[in-house]
């Protein structure tokens, strides 16, 4: 068995590659949030109008817009099945949910501002928090009012047929709820955080109280060149933005969006399905593939506990191919190492104040 998973694992293909290097740069930007985040508390940080600083500035937007819509998941899944499930909630919820969307963005600042600084006084992460809630604010409500809509129009048959089974309601909940609402939730949560990009500016340059509020990114960058008048500033801030977007478009939304598909509940299937490069990368990735196949107790054994009997041929096709796919998979995982270090050198020299 262990030379069956050691086989598995050592057998690298290039999705293997790119997904070891976006780990490695996950694991980078976190160090980087991190560092950023426990610092002592800057009101005002200084924006460099440089067009290089404008990588960083890009990431802590990017990573203020991801927390804000992990939130605003967290918060429909919540608010949205107790308001679907329980009538008496729902009369209050809903007109709740409506009078909150009806609020400008504006309109939460004080309170939040003041609120993250008095619990976290000494440090960035009241301020960091202040921007990811009032980024929340725009991106919430559609998304929690798909998933409510969606809870309420599930078919019975498929609720019967999860009482049948013997589901959970924890279980019912992942199994048949959140797939049946996933196509719409999906499509309202690209709106969501579109709705987000939208008030960046706001939500990272801000005044209170005649004080000056401004964390490094996206939106403040913008706001400083506007302010300047700095016109070449403000033509480096678009194209950043829709760079961001782009990549986040292809990078995130078109494999949630192919991977979506499988949950529509259609009599007809679609003529043309989406598609998605990463999507791919995801699922051919063997050390995904090996790591999914973990948390699966009964298919890890069955699958890596066997012993596997090839043909004299295939044997002697892979002892011919071994050398060659190590020697191409080790210089491929050396350059995209040199790549990545080439990379972390140059943002960690990228001054962004």
């Amino acid at each position: 068995m262990a030379r069956a998973i050691e086989k598995k694992i050592l057998h690298f293909s290039i999705y293997d590659v790119i997904v070891l290097a976006f780990l490695a740069l996950l694991t980078y930007g976190i160090s980087l949030l991190a560092s950023r985040w426990t610092g002592t508390i800057v009101y005002q940080a200084k924006i460099s109008m440089s067009p290089i600083a404008l990588i960083g500035y890009t990431f802590f937007s990017m990573s203020r817009g991801f927390i804000a819509y992990g939130l605003s998941l967290a918060f429909t899944f919540g608010y949205g099945y107790l308001a679907a499930k329980n009538r008496y909630a729902e009369r209050i919820l809903i007109p709740i949910l409506d009078i909150l969307q009806s609020i400008p963005v504006l309109g939460f600042l004080p309170g939040i501002v003041l609120g993250m600084i008095a619990l976290f006084p000494h440090s960035d992460i009241g301020l960091e928090f202040a921007s990811i809630i009032m980024i929340f604010t725009g991106q919430v409500w559609n998304i929690t009012f798909s998933f409510y809509q969606s809870l309420k129009s599930i078919p019975k048959d498929l609720i019967e047929a999860s009482k049948i089974y013997g589901f959970s309601k924890w279980k019912t909940f992942w199994n048949v709820e959140v797939p049946y609402s996933m196509p719409g939730l999906v499509w309202n949560s690209m709106m969501g955080m579109a709705g987000g990009w939208f008030f960046l500016i706001v939500c990272e340059a801000f005044t209170l109280e005649n004080k000056n509020f401004m964390l490094p990114g996206i939106g403040s960058y913008m706001a400083v060149a506007m302010s300047n008048g700095y016109v070449p500033g403000e033509f480096y801030g678009i194209i950043a933005m829709i760079l961001m977007i782009l990549a986040i478009d292809i990078f995130f939304w078109r494999p949630i969006v192919a991977w979506s598909n499988k949950f529509k509940m259609e009599e007809v299937a679609s003529e043309e399905e989406s598609t998605s490069f990463i999507l791919d990368v995801l699922k051919n990735s063997h050390i995904l593939k090996f790591f999914r196949d973990l948390t699966n107790l009964q298919k890890f054994q069955s699958k890596y506990s066997h012993k596997e009997v090839k043909h004299p041929s295939e044997n002697l096709y892979e002892s011919q191919n071994k050398a060659g796919n190590v020697i191409f998979y080790s210089i491929l995982g050396f350059v995209t190492a040199v790549i990545i270090w080439r990379f972390f050198t140059f943002v960690g020299n990228v001054n962004l104040s």
